[in-house]
């Protein structure tokens, strides 16, 4: 007696507990009897179940008295097997919209070993689409209803899981980039049809929005990565997905054309080597042009100055901002440079009567105006004209005026004119013509002087105011005979006598004064009605008068 029977939770085997502590009943007094042994106590089975009958083993005697007693094991204790508590909990799951409309199962805690769960009713509350699959969201999982093997001895919680289910991700094709001329913005532009990848059959989604495009920057590039925002989902099943933008598309930006001309300049030599700037036409707004090299071919002067001319003016190595998205074409510009105005005055000058014609030239003028360095020694020449002097042209003034300038720089200006001043030999003219006379003929080299001729056998001559009235000796060739010039004191005409040849000597006086510088022969032939210088073996015709 003294034992009594312990409940448990079920724990899947039929094995008891007793509690309290065994004692003897019966053994007479006086006898050494002791209750021992090593006792088990035991349920007909493991199932759960109230006031099941415990079965005790075990127990034996000692002592010295043992032998006179038999033991009988304890009996009628019962004790309760009372259910486990088992939890089945839906396992959660995490999808994309359009996988499949399946669970991932479930867990359990409390169940001991030997039992087993075969299955687990698992439902869902997520909507569903048009294509009959889970709308996308976050949904339960409940579990039901478990079936399996020694699960009626166990209290059964059900926890539910999530059901996870993310949009479906849409991409667009049917779009590539296309190559843009550089504008000076990141826009670009796309050609093609998009439209959506990865819709679930049967599910009602549409490709809308306003789609744009640019590219990471302005700057010209080949393969440009661009960048598309702005398309957008619509239709009853949009829920379910997302919308990737379009991704690798490229294109490229190429180099816009640019033309920078320098500007052209007309200036005057000796305004200075500067250039007048340059022009640009292709340029876009954002973008500038901060310096460009201009250069000449112009050559330089000893003065360091562009000489006169046409010449071009070079463009090139443009800097700025920007420029690097261009393609540069350089035009030449047209530097005019205008030969420079030299002002001044002609020197005066003087002569002796008789005095071979003079040429004056750029060291007879005074000049102004010329730049820097530069003097007359960067003259050529210079023209000045003698105002109608020639060597034998009557004293007096004559007007030396500048009438053309050669010089690679310079031009005439305004020159003030000079004065040649003859002096000497007569002042009303050359010798003068005899008109009263059938034939007249005039003698126009530098001993000039006037020759009238009357009929074969005599002639007139006239000296104009010469130096003496000294006698001159005609000598005629083929004979003998001899004429002589008289010069009389009214008019200074001498008269001569010869034949059809005549040779005349003017004496050395009369030479000086008429400016010839040693005697001369001048034949004077009638029949070949001619006049002619001969000297120094050189045979000259002076004049020749129609018959």
């Amino acid at each position: 007696a003294g034992l009594s029977g312990v409940d448990k939770v079920y724990d899947g085997t039929s094995s008891a507990s007793l509690s309290g502590v065994g004692i003897l009943i019966g053994v007479v007094a006086g006898d050494s009897v002791t209750l021992g042994g090593s006792a088990s106590a035991s349920f007909a089975d493991k199932n759960v179940g109230s006031g099941k009958t415990i079965t005790v083993a075990g127990y034996s005697l000692g002592g010295a008295d043992l032998g006179n007693y038999s033991l009988s094991q304890p009996t009628g204790l019962t004790a309760a097997i009372t259910a486990k508590a088992l939890t089945i909990t839906a396992n959660n799951k995490a999808m994309t919209y359009g996988d499949g409309n399946s669970f991932n199962g479930y867990s359990s805690s409390g169940l001991v070993a030997g039992d087993s769960i075969s299955a687990v009713d698992l439902a869902t509350n997520a909507s569903l689409s048009s294509a009959s699959q889970w709308n996308a969201g976050s949904w339960l999982i409940s579990a039901a209803n478990a079936s399996g093997s020694g699960l009626g001895n166990y209290s059964i919680a059900y926890n539910s899981g999530t059901l996870s289910v993310g949009q479906k991700a849409l991409t667009i094709a049917g779009l590539s980039g296309v190559d843009k001329v550089y504008d000076g913005t990141s826009s670009a532009s796309l050609s093609g049809v998009g439209s959506l990848i990865g819709v679930v059959t049967g599910d009602s989604v549409t490709l809308g929005g306003s789609a744009s495009a640019s590219f990471a920057d302005k700057n010209v590039g080949t393969a440009k990565a661009i960048t598309v925002a702005g398309y957008s989902l619509g239709g009853a099943d949009l829920g379910n997905y997302s919308l990737s933008q379009p991704t690798g598309l490229t294109a490229a930006i190429t180099a816009k054309a640019l033309t920078i001309a320098a500007n052209n300049k007309a200036m005057t030599y000796g305004d200075g080597n500067s250039f007048n700037g340059y022009s640009s036409s292709g340029l876009v707004a954002g973008d500038s042009i901060s310096a460009v090299d201009l250069a000449s071919n112009a050559s330089l002067s000893s003065a360091g100055q562009w000489n006169a001319g046409n010449w071009l003016i070079s463009a090139a190595n443009a800097s700025g901002s920007g420029l690097g998205n261009y393609s540069i074409a350089y035009n030449t510009g047209t530097l005019t440079v205008g030969k420079r105005s030299l002002s001044g005055s002609v020197n005066n000058q003087s002569l002796t009567y008789g005095a071979a014609t003079p040429s004056y030239g750029k060291n007879d003028v005074t000049w102004s105006g010329f730049y820097g360095s530069d003097d007359v020694t960067s003259l050529t020449s210079a023209t000045i004209d003698l105002g109608g002097y020639s060597q034998g042209s009557n004293a007096g003034s004559y007007t030396l005026a500048a009438t053309d300038l050669v010089a690679t720089n310079y031009q005439l200006g305004s020159v003030t004119p000079g004065i040649l001043t003859v002096t000497g030999g007569t002042t009303d003219g050359d010798i003068l013509p005899r008109p009263s006379v059938p034939n007249t003929v005039q003698w126009v080299t530098q001993n000039t002087f006037m020759m009238s001729t009357g009929s074969v056998g005599n002639a007139d001559f006239m000296f104009a105011n010469p130096a003496n009235e000294n006698q001159s000796k005609i000598s005629s060739s083929g004979n003998s005979d001899e004429s002589t010039i008289v010069q009389s004191n009214d008019n200074k005409k001498s008269k001569i006598f010869y034949d059809a040849v005549l040779m005349l000597t003017i004496d050395p006086i009369l030479a000086q004064n008429l400016g010839i510088r040693s005697e001369f022969l001048k034949r004077f032939t009638m029949p070949d009605r001619k006049i002619q210088l001969n000297h120094n073996n050189l045979s000259e015709t002076l004049l020749a008068w129609a018959s």
